[in-house]
């Protein structure tokens, strides 16, 4: 099976180092038709067609380890597809059977990381892309620097604003998520699952930095 670059199901979050794009895709995990950032979590996940509370249990582990580990713990694009962000042909090498399965299926949405102020996805016409903002403060508490400017849309022709002040106040988070998933045509029924994860990131977003 080959890689197949025009898939419309592979979702670029783009922010910088240390903003919380990992937290978005955990929130994204909850809906039954998006995959957690790790092999064996996703091929599961392609096999069982988990609901919402078992994906809830996968992604409250995520960040809970954090707490237990005292220690930032995240996944990530290399445990989900055998690479990070490389050209053509390095992908071609480097990138696992599950990824040339998810490029090439139409029922799960799957995730990918963009740390760069230049679209580095642009293999993928056919992405959908997520550009945070707002998120100063999250770097802030992190003792992090805000180490580029914001993406340059012009590079991404299907994308949406995802506001990371949002996290701050339930309703202003839930009402961002809707729109999230209105852009993605997805659902998440159960909403107390979003509010909990929001209220795990805030409890745990600061250790390890």
């Amino acid at each position: 099976m080959n890689i197949n670059y025009q898939t419309d199901h592979l979702i670029i979050i783009n922010y910088p180092p240390g903003a919380g794009g990992k937290f978005i895709s955990l929130c994204l995990a909850l809906s039954e038709n998006v995959l957690h950032q790790d092999y064996k979590l996703a091929t599961h996940k392609l096999k069982s067609n988990l609901e919402e509370i078992q994906s809830f249990h996968i992604s409250s582990a995520v960040m809970n380890k954090s707490i237990k580990e005292n220690n930032h713990f995240e996944l990530g694009c290399k445990e989900l597809a055998g690479f990070n962000v490389y050209n053509k042909d390095q992908q071609e090498i480097l990138s696992n059977v599950l990824w040339k399965e998810c490029t090439n299926q139409k029922k799960y949405f799957f995730c990918m990381m963009n740390n760069s102020n230049i679209n580095r996805w642009n293999d993928y016409p056919n992405a959908k892309h997520i550009i945070l903002k707002n998120y100063d403060w999250i770097l802030k508490k992190r003792n992090l620097e805000k180490n580029f400017q914001t993406v340059n849309k012009d590079t991404f022709k299907n994308y949406i604003d995802f506001n990371m002040e949002s996290i701050l106040e339930k309703n202003s988070f839930l009402n961002c998520f809707d729109s999230l998933c209105n852009f993605l045509k997805i659902e998440i029924k159960n909403k107390t699952l979003l509010e909990d994860l929001r209220l795990t990131f805030l409890k745990t977003f600061k250790i390890g930095f």
